[in-house]
């Protein structure tokens, strides 16, 4: 299953070693799979709905067949800061450069 994918590589180290466990490893790692699916399908539904706005069939089909469960664009061994300053993700900015890669035909998002 997908979710366990995810699950797993949340608890393990850059080279696939278990990490040592802590009391509620698991839950956070339950959390942090639900967060990042729940960023994917913002995303998605966002894009779909531009899909369908403009006409576009074949992306709306495509698009039907995404799983929200991806996660090779999430950095999970990166540095994080969490400061009182919060900046929230610009979703639309997201979107227009995913929708602008569809239409250019490239995979990645820069």
């Amino acid at each position: 299953m997908a979710k366990n994918r995810i699950t797993k590589r949340l608890t393990s180290n850059q080279v696939g070693e278990a990490r040592r466990s802590f009391p509620g490893l698991v839950r956070c790692s339950r959390l942090l799979a639900n967060c990042v699916i729940y960023y994917n399908a913002a995303i998605l539904s966002r894009v779909l709905e531009e899909r369908r706005a403009v006409g576009d069939l074949a992306g709306v089909e495509q698009l039907i067949q995404v799983a929200p469960i991806a996660w090779q664009h999430i950095n999970f061994y990166g540095r994080y800061e969490f400061t009182s300053r919060v900046v929230p993700i610009d979703l639309k900015w997201v979107v227009a450069a995913l929708l602008q890669s569809m239409s250019s035909g490239t995979e990645h998002v820069a």
